[in-house]
Formats: C-alpha cells, structure tokens, sequence
C-alpha cells in the first residue's frame, strides 16, 4: 500500500545517511547458456528468439552516487548532478550520466580492481551487451518481467509507486531478476553497449539479434 512504499523510501534514505552498510559493488556470476530475447508486445522486441551467451559477471546493482561520485573526484571528471553531494541520495543510482561517462567510469574501476586484485589481469569492467542484461533481467526462463510474466505495480519504483523520483537501490526485493539482480525494472534506464540508430523510434538494428555491427564500440 501507500503507507509501506513511502515507509521504504524513507528507510532508503535512513541507510544513506547512516552510509548504507551493504555491499553494493556485489557481482553474480551468469553461467553460459541459451537465453531469450524480444517479446510480440512491441513491433521494436518481435520476433522472440534465443541467443547464446558465454559466461559473464555483472553488477547486482546499479552503480550508485556514492561510489560514481568516488570516481568523479578521483578523476577530476565533471559530473553535474543534484545528488552527489546530497547524503539521503548517496545510496540512489548515479543519473545524469551519458553513455561515454558511463563507458569512462568502466575503464576507471577495471582499473582500479586490477590494483586491488578483485579481477584477473585480463579481465575488464564494461557495460553489458543488450542480450546480456536482458538474460539477466529475465533469466534462464526468460520471462516478461524479472519476478514473472504479470506486471506486480509493488515489485518495482515505476509510476505506481508515487515516489516521482529514484529511490535507493535494491528495496524492492520481490522484483529481483531470477539471477538476484536488483532494479533491473523501475527506478532508472540503463545503459548497454549495443547500438540502436539515428531514429528514436525505429532501431537500425532489429531482432533477432545477429552479428551486423550492432557491437562496434567505435562507431559514430
């Protein structure tokens, strides 16, 4: 009800001030596999089809203000946002980023990481590929929404909530993906690395997925 999704804004906003004790950097390991992708209720997600994905790790959850603010300072790298200096909000998704910050921050940790030995030297933080975060979002059973194939207005920060805002990552627990993620609907957009086009409405590149280009990191 309304009283308990404000009750869990508020508590959000009480773990920030308090510095938020969770491990937020936390990764799962995906296994290999055959994974779906598309949907038939949008022209852009048809047809439905299956992808194979070798093994990856990603971020439980999204990368938050206090850790992109870290980099930001570290980096002397220009942020404008109205949260990083606010500390009700340092447990909130870091926002107002364009795809080259993000990308940008990517390349810091990878490196910050390799000093700390929390990677192999041959590995690297990146953003995910499309059907990367969309096998981790639906999972091995591919489902329409990371609890299941009906819409929950409870399970994640959308319109229903009333908040009108992000929220702190991670408090709506019944709406984690089946691979334990968090946030991957509601709360904010994410960004991946797959290339979509010049025209908003119609991608450049449709389903189903396949080698066309839709990867090159280059590109204009």
């Amino acid at each position: 009800d309304d009283k308990r999704l404000q009750n869990v804004c508020v508590l959000g906003e009480a773990l920030s001030r308090l510095g938020d004790p969770r491990d937020l950097s936390l990764l799962y390991d995906v296994p290999a596999g055959h994974y779906s992708m598309g949907g038939d209720m949008h022209p852009n997600s048809a047809p439905v089809h299956k992808v194979w994905l070798e093994a990856f790790r990603v971020a439980i959850y999204p990368v938050t203000v206090r850790d992109y603010a870290i980099f930001s300072e570290a980096e002397c790298f220009g942020w404008e946002s109205l949260s990083k200096d606010d500390p009700a909000r340092q447990n909130h998704p870091a926002t107002d980023l364009t795809w080259h910050d993000a990308c940008a921050y990517c390349n810091w940790l990878t490196c910050r990481w390799h000093a700390e030995g929390q990677i192999e030297s041959w590995q690297r933080v990146r953003l995910p590929m499309e059907r990367e975060w969309e096998a981790t979002a639906r999972g091995g059973a591919g489902e329409v929404w990371p609890w299941g194939d009906t819409w929950a207005p409870d399970h994640a920060n959308g319109c229903e909530t009333g908040f009108n805002d992000t929220c702190a990552v991670g408090l709506f627990n019944e709406g984690a993906s089946p691979l334990g993620c968090q946030d991957m609907a509601g709360n904010i957009w994410e960004w991946c690395t797959t290339l979509w086009g010049e025209d908003m409405v119609a991608p450049s590149y449709r389903f189903p997925w396949k080698n066309d280009g839709r990867e090159v990191l280059d590109a204009s």
